[in-house]
């Protein structure tokens, strides 16, 4: 399996507008089924990497932000349309990062699969991955 070997991780948008660096470990990784990332990405899930919020820098350009839910806000170039980061204020010192946002996200190993109450019917998981119905879980 791949796993995350450089300090610092590198990466941005599609169109090069904004730019961010990540020094560190990721908390977690997860392929997320809910039906908000399905409709943000338009992509049956998204895989996020969660940091601490110091952790991520930005060092060409800021993201945009859309409030997505009551709690949520997620973050992507206006000029492209990339999806960057998601914030949840129940979560205050935690960002996710798109993990194919990055420059190599090959470096990076999902560890679970959440919301797939949410799944699409056609995706068949057999990764081997944990999956959750909903996030109100004991992640690992």
């Amino acid at each position: 399996m791949p796993i995350e070997t450089d300090k610092v991780i590198r990466g941005g948008c599609l169109c090069g507008a904004i730019r961010y660096q990540i020094v560190g470990i990721a908390k977690s990784i997860a392929h997320c089924h809910c039906k908000l990332c399905q409709k943000a990405s338009g992509a049956p899930f998204v895989t996020w990497a969660t940091y601490t919020t110091n952790q991520l820098i930005f060092v060409k350009g800021k993201p945009t932000y859309f409030n997505s839910s009551a709690q949520g806000k997620r973050g992507f170039c206006s000029a492209c349309g990339t999806a960057l980061v998601f914030e949840n204020s129940d979560y205050y010192n935690e960002i996710d990062v798109t993990v194919c946002s990055m420059d190599c996200p090959d470096n990076l190993w999902p560890d679970y699969h959440i919301w797939t109450v949410s799944q699409r019917r056609w995706i068949h998981l057999n990764d081997g991955l944990p999956s959750y119905i909903d996030a109100g879980l004991d992640v690992p």
